[in-house]
């Protein structure tokens, strides 16, 4: 046990704790500190004072200098963006996302960051935009009439056109004449739809189409460029539209009032689902259920296609709540209406709907919100059991925004091994008994305990080996600290703390951003979760003021993401 650093902002605290989790090992080094104490979406309508303005009755926060912002990185696009992309510009479907070069995450979020890519990665970006150009239907794309301006003078026109929309600013002179000699080029020893879909497949492996690149004012702000760019993949996961982009050419959207209406007009709109379920998926860290297997002989039900199921129905659970009568964190983590196929009713012990996906009404006492998803809990699982280190790790970073690093890499533990006569809460008594462990798992195995009802795929269990099961823990570190006996009553008891709704805040602007906050920008930060509290919670009000307050829209440059992945 040790410490809360001096330096951790008030109501959020971090844990001075090394630990790692390895499947199947644990890696474990005594705490060094801990934690101390023991239909369409209705969007809301936004107000019109500055989001810079403190909520009634805070303080305002001190004006920080766009160095003293965490700034965001120039990011690449990851698999979704460059299909829904490619989607909208050409009206092309990329039909396998696989072939294009793996995400690469930050702080759980998908950020690619990374400014290189492999030969390999090259390659396959090369492949994906000469299949892309292949598949347009060239004289559906083309924004002229080839009988009437001449094949040169349509060509002309159209780099002007698919350059704007591809790069998602105002194409340069210089880039126009070099697509223009390509065409010509490729023209004279070919047809002209042939040399069209060489200027496609040339720009969709570039650069500028590639990478998402701020370009800032002088006083610090985005462009309107960069701002219809960052708005419209944060909201739709997709490129700016042509509102957008004509908004932009005309100057407007740094002016607030504009920017207040196409947040909304964005989020009204149902394209705004796919971005919506990508945040939700990856802060459950349904990532990692993609190269998850199962021990066979205990789990013969969890293939492949269970695990797409498994997935759907957290896109389909996260859409739902986020275009619900009520958007709001409690929906989130306790609502029992869930959307399942007859592998997930039959893994629920519940009658199949009628039609695959269908929305079911799941028993209150066994299912309540995002936690009790069978995709969630298995992706919080190891191969062989229901690891409540997983679950109680994810509520300390994910719900708390407490962090627990990283152990020294040289200290290896072996993880008890299952034994089905063994309750897990014996079998992880050596390591919480342990000093060298104890400070640790103190932080994360009493909150884990309480999903003790649900084994390594999130079925529903009463049993523990030949034990009925123990879900009894006990919620510390937060401002309602206290014992509980089962899921439900966590759950319960995490919504009534301040941590949780500002570590969502947190989480979405990560998500949004791609790095972490700074301390400089709690303030900020708190000041959003106290419009949003203020709003019972309702989602769509904190999306909205993270959109339009200075933490995500004016700022530019590059630094890294520095929280540890679990």
């Amino acid at each position: 046990m040790g410490v809360m650093s001096s330096s951790a902002p008030q109501g959020r605290p971090r844990a001075r704790c090394l630990y790692a989790l390895v499947v199947p090992v644990l890696v474990m080094q005594a705490c060094t500190g801990a934690i101390p104490g023991d239909s369409d979406a209705k969007v809301t309508d936004l107000s019109d004072d500055s989001p810079d303005s403190p909520p009634p009755g805070s303080k305002a926060c001190a004006s920080l200098p766009v160095t003293e912002r965490r700034a965001v990185p120039l990011r690449r696009l990851t698999r979704i963006e460059y299909a829904n992309t490619v989607r909208d510009l050409l009206g092309v479907t990329v039909k396998d996302m696989t072939a294009l070069p793996a995400d690469d995450a930050l702080g759980g979020y998908f950020a690619n960051a990374t400014l290189t890519v492999s030969a390999a990665d090259a390659e396959s970006y090369q492949q994906s935009a000469e299949t892309a150009a292949a598949a347009m239907a060239v004289t559906k794309s083309l924004p002229c009439d080839v009988v009437t301006q001449g094949e040169r003078g349509c060509a002309q026109t159209f780099i002007t056109n698919f350059g704007m929309r591809a790069f998602r600013r105002k194409i340069s002179d210089d880039r126009k004449a070099a697509l223009l000699a390509l065409y010509d080029n490729k023209r004279a020893r070919g047809d002209f739809e042939g040399a069209i879909r060489l200027v496609v497949a040339t720009i969709l492996q570039s650069a500028g189409f590639l990478y998402r690149e701020d370009e800032t004012t002088n006083d610090g702000r985005l462009s309107d460029y960069s701002l219809a760019t960052r708005l419209s993949y944060l909201l739709w996961a997709s490129p700016p539209d042509a509102e957008l982009l004509e908004l932009a050419a005309k100057g407007q959207l740094n002016d607030l009032t504009v920017m207040k209406g196409q947040v909304k007009r964005l989020m009204s709109s149902t394209r705004a689902d796919a971005a919506w379920s990508s945040f939700i998926g990856q802060w459950l860290g349904m990532p990692k259920l993609e190269q998850m297997s199962k021990d066979a002989s205990l789990y013969p039900q969890f293939t492949a296609a269970l695990k797409t199921s498994m997935q759907a129905e957290v896109d389909r659970f996260a859409v739902s709540v986020f275009r619900g009568q009520e958007p709001t964190l409690q929906k989130l983590l306790q609502s029992n209406v869930s959307f399942v196929d007859s592998s997930l009713a039959k893994l629920y012990d519940v009658p199949a709907p009628a039609k695959d996906f269908d929305p079911v009404t799941l028993p209150a006492e066994r299912r309540f919100g995002a936690l009790t998803l069978p995709g969630w809990l298995a992706a919080t699982s190891l191969p062989d059991q229901p690891s409540p280190i997983h679950r109680g790790l994810f509520i300390r970073r994910r719900l708390l925004c407490q962090e627990v690093p990283d152990p020294p890499r040289d200290l290896m533990v072996v993880a008890p091994k299952f034994d089905p006569n063994v309750p897990t809460k014996q079998r992880l008594e050596a390591h919480r008994s342990d000093p060298s462990c104890s400070g640790c798992h103190a932080l994360m195995d009493p909150l884990g305990f309480g999903f003790a009802h649900y084994d390594a795929i999130g079925r529903y269990r009463t049993m523990d080996g030949n034990t009925p099961v123990d879900s009894k823990g006990a919620l510390t570190g937060t401002t309602a600290d206290g014992d509980f006996d089962g899921a439900r009553e966590l759950v319960s008891q995490l919504l009534k703390t301040d941590e949780v709704a500002s570590c969502f805040t947190t989480q979405w602007l990560r998500f949004a951003r791609g790095v972490a906050e700074t301390e400089a920008e709690i303030c900020e930060i708190e000041q959003v979760t106290a419009r949003w509290k203020a709003d019972n919670f309702n989602i769509l009000t904190m999306v909205a003021q993270i959109v339009q307050s200075p933490l995500l829209m004016r700022q530019g440059s590059q630094l890294p993401f520095e929280e540890s992945s679990p």
